[in-house]
């Protein structure tokens, strides 16, 4: 008997190595075609452990380390190609039919499932054409004030408060730009979505943990699924931070519900203040349904705060890191504003500098390096390596193909790569250049700029995101000069982490110098 039940367990044992052993194979054959594969961790996991979202440099060190804008990997059975190539991964966003969004998106399946994000094919088309008049610049006006009261807020309250600040022998204050701008983004895009939240004052505290618990440990939670099949229901129902975090999912989805009801008894569903915000613009759609508005405005509550939190704070670190920018910045606002304590977007659009400093902070640091997308149809590209033929490229039905922007902006695109420029995106007139024939890099194409995609599947508020990052850059340089607590670090070696977008994995501190007691 003990036999006979050692021989099946033998048997079942050389079933799940053979079986494993073929899908391995199978992985393998997809990418052995090509001479770009580091060298896999362990037999089983591939190229396993490693944290795609954790440790963002990983990729920019293997394109460098390996002389290769394409690397292909294997993760367990699952073959992954990163490609850096411009070219390349303009031809894959723009040819969006033979791909499905990939892992990365995969976990916003399971928190705002029916959002714009996750959403493929007919559903995401249909739902981005009826939510593109709602971004429309004439209809980002009405903002503007929000834009101002925030930042007012964030002077006169968070930044009095000792709680949030350290005040420094010669007045000065000392700050967490990365942690108070984010907040900022996400009371200023949770009251466009129709929320009402002020975590900038702790007047929301349940709204700041979700928050808080959410941007925490999203980058864990999008691995672990990856990772296992079983963490979504043992993170649910066993972990504790899996449980947290399915909680404060919980609660945002509340929150969300309790505004749309809200605004159901409102006449002609406006917000209190008569705007048509864009919560009002999903409830003129007859055909969302109400699990379909939520998931829409969780999805921009995500997706706008960490990116708009972070451009603006990226911006601030080049320009602390740049003095003589920052001044003649603050130079042409100053010309172009008519008060400090309010600007207006029509009045900062004047100042081309700004939004060039805000291009080329994306450049360096965009706030989603990391875009990816699973291969439904068979689908061929050209990878031109440098100072060598170009190499065509098969990408198999089920490869995961992760494109490394931040690194496809860099190195081989401009020259001077890490260096912060504004003047790259100015024109010979002083104006933002439109075409690459009017960029002072010569010879090099604007295309290599895409912090935001590009395609049909491109983001829909990056309008919405500069006309908020001007008025409150605008506000903030007028009444403060913005240097950094470590002057001499290294921005380039900086330890990152990708959540919902680019961060330094410490904090960063600025001092904060009013500028009327220096003018």
């Amino acid at each position: 008997m003990l036999q006979t039940c050692l021989l099946i367990l033998t048997g079942l044992l050389a079933f799940v190595f053979g079986f494993l052993q073929l899908k391995i194979a199978a992985a393998r054959r997809k990418i052995t075609p090509y001479n770009f594969c580091p060298p896999e961790n362990t037999w089983l996991s591939g190229h396993y452990p490693t944290n795609i979202t954790g440790n963002v440099r990983q990729w920019n060190d293997w394109t460098l380390k390996f002389k290769a804008k394409i690397l292909f990997c294997r993760f367990y059975f699952t073959p992954f190609l990163f490609i850096s190539d411009f070219a390349a991964i303009k031809n894959i966003l723009n040819n969006e039919e033979y791909f499905s969004k990939g892992y990365l998106y995969r976990p916003y399946k399971l928190w705002f499932a029916r959002g714009l994000t996750p959403t493929e094919g007919e559903e995401a088309k249909q739902t981005r054409k009826k939510l593109a008049p709602a971004f429309a610049i004439s209809r980002l006006h009405p903002f503007v004030p929000l834009f101002n009261r925030l930042a007012t807020l964030l002077f006169d309250t968070r930044w009095t408060n000792e709680k949030y600040v350290e005040r420094l022998p010669n007045g000065a204050i000392k700050v967490a730009l990365f942690d108070d701008l984010r907040l900022l983004a996400f009371d200023s895009v949770g009251t466009c979505s129709g929320l009402s939240l002020n975590t900038l004052c702790d007047e929301s505290p349940k709204a700041l943990d979700a928050f808080t618990t959410i941007w925490n440990n999203i980058s864990s939670q999008r691995l672990q699924n990856a990772r296992n099949p079983l963490f979504r229901l043992l993170s649910r129902h066993v972990l504790p931070n899996g449980r947290k975090f399915y909680h404060a999912i919980l609660f945002l989805q509340g929150l969300a519900t309790e505004a749309i009801n809200r605004r159901k008894s409102q006449v002609g569903h406006s917000n209190d203040h008569g705007v048509h915000d864009l919560l009002y613009h999903l409830m003129e759609q007859t055909d969302f349904e109400e699990i379909k508005v939520r998931d829409l405005v969780i999805n921009f509550l995500f997706a706008g705060s960490d990116i708009v939190g972070a451009m603006m704070a990226w911006t601030l670190v080049f320009l602390a890191k740049n003095p003589e920018i920052q001044e003649k910045l603050v130079g042409e606002l100053r010309g172009a504003c008519s008060s400090k304590d309010h600007v207006l977007d029509t009045e900062v659009s004047k100042v081309p500098l700004l939004l060039a400093s805000m291009k080329e902070a994306l450049r360096l640091f965009p706030p989603v390096p990391l875009l990816s997308r699973r291969c439904e149809k068979p689908f061929k590209i050209q990878i031109q390596e440098d100072g060598k033929k170009p190499v065509d490229v098969n990408v198999e039905v089920g490869s995961e193909v992760f494109m490394n922007l931040w690194h496809a902006q860099k190195e081989g695109t401009w020259d001077r790569a890490n260096e912060f420029d504004p003047a790259r995106f100015l024109g010979t007139s002083g104006v933002i250049a439109k075409d690459a024939e009017k960029n002072d890099e010569k010879d090099k194409s604007m295309g290599a700029f895409c912090p935001f995609s590009i395609g049909r599947r491109n983001c829909i508020g990056q309008t919405f995101a500069m006309t908020e990052g001007c008025v409150v850059l605008s506000r903030l340089l007028l009444r403060y000069k913005v240097s950094l607590a470590e002057p001499d670090v290294d921005v380039e070696k900086m330890p990152l982490v990708f959540n919902s977008a680019l961060q330094p994995k410490s904090t960063v501190w600025f001092i904060l110098e009013s500028r009327a007691e220096r003018d």
